[in-house]
């Protein structure tokens, strides 16, 4: 299939650092009301980024150290609503716990303009799973069962099998930990692009690579390309990848152009800033080739 997301999707708001560069979705208003926004514009593919709070017991909504004004029950009951006025759709969710004390954006060794520290600060990868599972036991039946088992990850459903679900694609810790009893198993392996790589034609050729792979392919798997990237503290910005800079053709309309000569389905693509000509292009990529 042909499936629009966003990375990030709920990152409207700027730290007190460095707020250009954790912004990396339009703001269609805090509590979800930007997930509802995607929603509405054709994004099927949401990645929540969650910390522990309240005493390790809820989630809220970060971007690294930002809160983002918005809490996973927010997410949970948007969605819902979402599917139940559209119960022919399908929502995948990729979800990803923020904050384990040693997070810095730059990686490494680099400025500390987006440390945090869990809430409590001894949190394990345990606490996670069973606050996600209290999420799942007080909104029963909103999840496809076989993706939030927390025994095994799910193969790969048909759409007809996740109408009215969401899908739990994958959920990781703070340190790329994967929380196995979760998700789905069956993934295309695509060339790796990383996360600070600004330079737009190099990314550019990744991605491409990624899109012909992912078109080519004939297995029960799911492909996913990232198309996000920022550079701080003082390289380019989530919107200047997406958008252009430097002069250059920014990445979405790359791939807008690419997509509006090419046929085969594209897999997931999480997207920054995406504009609606280029989510409904990938869209009408599930009736071609």
């Amino acid at each position: 299939m042909s499936i629009p997301g966003t990375h990030d999707t709920m990152a409207i708001h700027g730290g007190a650092l460095a707020p250009w560069y954790y912004q990396a979705q339009e703001n269609h208003g805090d509590s979800a009301d930007t997930l509802i926004a995607q929603l509405n514009a054709g994004v099927r593919a949401i990645d929540i980024r969650v910390r522990i709070v309240n005493g390790n017991t809820a989630f809220a909504i970060h971007h690294t150290n930002v809160y983002q004004n918005a809490n996973f029950d927010d997410v949970l009951i948007k969605a819902r609503a979402f599917l139940a006025t559209h119960p022919q759709e399908a929502v995948i969710m990729s979800l990803h716990g923020e904050c384990d004390g040693d997070t810095t954006e730059g990686g490494s060794g680099g400025l500390q303009i987006g440390k945090c520290v869990d809430d409590p600060a001894d949190a394990t990868d345990a606490d996670r799973i069973r606050i996600f599972s209290a999420y799942t036991n007080r909104y029963p039946g909103l999840f496809y069962a076989p993706t939030v088992t927390g025994t095994s990850a799910a193969t790969t459903p048909t759409l007809g099998q996740v109408r009215g679900h969401i899908v739990l694609a994958s959920f990781t810790g703070p340190r790329g930990q994967v929380y196995s009893g979760f998700g789905l198993k069956d993934s295309l392996p695509t060339p790796f692009i990383p996360w600070n790589d600004c330079d737009l034609d190099t990314r550019w050729s990744l991605v491409a690579a990624s899109l012909q792979q992912i078109a080519a392919d004939k297995t029960n798997t799911i492909g996913t390309i990232g198309l996000s990237a920022s550079c701080p503290p003082f390289g380019a910005t989530y919107n200047q990848v997406a958008n252009g800079y430097g002069g250059k053709q920014g990445i979405n309309q790359r791939l807008l152009d690419y997509l509006s000569t090419s046929a085969g389905h594209t897999g997931i693509i999480n997207m920054d800033w995406p504009g609606g000509q280029l989510v409904d292009t990938i869209i009408q990529h599930n009736t071609t080739g």
